[in-house]
């Protein structure tokens, strides 16, 4: 039986910015649930993922579509892969971690998975997570638990793990998840190791590092009028992308009206003051829902600014 991951805010995606014939970028492919239904509202679409087996899956789902163009690739290298001077009416990065990882990967993503940490999108680069915890000093496990985690027991989930590892490697994930809880107890619906696991996750494919050169390289790929998604599950995600999107537009405290060019700033605008996020109907049949929340810059027409100062709308 075959386990797809639902693309979450997909609705919400097709209805607001898809349509017939548009050109669209989907800088995170996985399984193609969102592409597929770009492909099915006749969009052309161009996607990357890094993960080499995730993209064999979603290029055998999706082989029967024309009008679709698949790379290897990190998103941070659109600029290099992208045919020259190709532009987008939208462009989708889903920043969340496919079902794939953690039912099928066997990498070590789930607190359940009897199998060696490794947590690696990419298998053919970086460090694994089993390199991390066994052999990060104490210091450098609290920084990335409590940066990366926000765990408030940092310290003492670092001390523990220094012991244990001194007795024996910390080989699998489900060892990893029992030794967290162990140290935190079991309280409510969301496991003890969830914040940890986020941390090491990050740690391992620096989900964070090129984010916001990835969001800055994307916006430049925009049409006019077109859109640019992202979508994040935390809010160390969260904060990369709305300061970043702050940085395009002009606001009292970035924008000098009397400077003779217009600023890059001045091309676009926010499509949401607040973030979006899945309604509860949503939630109730895809829980990884639960914690999305889409921000979306927007390209404006030329019409809407001229030297220096914009025009009214």
């Amino acid at each position: 039986m075959k386990i797809w991951h639902k693309p979450v805010l997909l609705q919400t995606i097709l209805k607001s910015f898809i349509q017939n014939e548009m050109k669209v970028f989907d800088g995170t492919l996985g399984e193609g649930g969102h592409t597929k239904a770009f492909l099915l509202a006749g969009a052309s679409v161009y996607a990357c993922d890094r993960d080499e087996f995730i993209l064999k899956k979603a290029r055998e789902r999706l082989k029967k579509f024309p009008r679709l163009y698949l790379q290897h690739a990190h998103f941070k290298d659109m600029d290099m892969f992208l045919p020259k001077g190709i532009l987008f009416d939208f462009i989708l990065f889903d920043l969340g971690i496919s079902i794939y990882h953690y039912k099928e990967s066997i990498r070590g993503f789930s607190f359940f998975d009897d199998t060696k940490l490794d947590m690696r999108v990419n298998v053919n680069e970086g460090i694994t997570a089993y390199d991390i915890v066994n052999g990060y000093s104490e210091e450098e496990l609290v920084r990335i638990f409590y940066q990366y985690g926000e765990e408030k027991h940092s310290r003492i989930i670092a001390n523990k793990i220094i012991q244990v590892r001194g007795i024996k490697k910390i080989e699998t994930a489900l060892e990893l998840a029992n030794l967290v809880e162990e140290v935190k107890g079991r309280f409510g619906k969301i496991h003890a190791a969830t914040q940890i696991f986020q941390a090491l996750r990050i740690e391992v494919n620096e989900e964070l590092r090129y984010l916001e050169i990835s969001i800055e390289k994307a916006a430049s790929f925009l049409k006019e009028g077109g859109h640019f998604a992202v979508i994040t599950y935390h809010s160390l995600e969260d904060r990369i992308v709305k300061n970043t999107f702050r940085k395009f537009v002009p606001t009292k405290f970035n924008f000098n009206k009397y400077k003779d060019e217009t600023p890059l700033e001045g091309l676009y605008e926010l499509y949401n003051k607040r973030v979006i996020e899945a309604t509860q109907e949503e939630i109730r049949e895809n829980s990884s829902a639960r914690s999305a929340k889409m921000r979306v810059l927007r390209k404006r027409y030329g019409d809407h600014y001229e030297k220096g100062r914009f025009k009214k709308r």
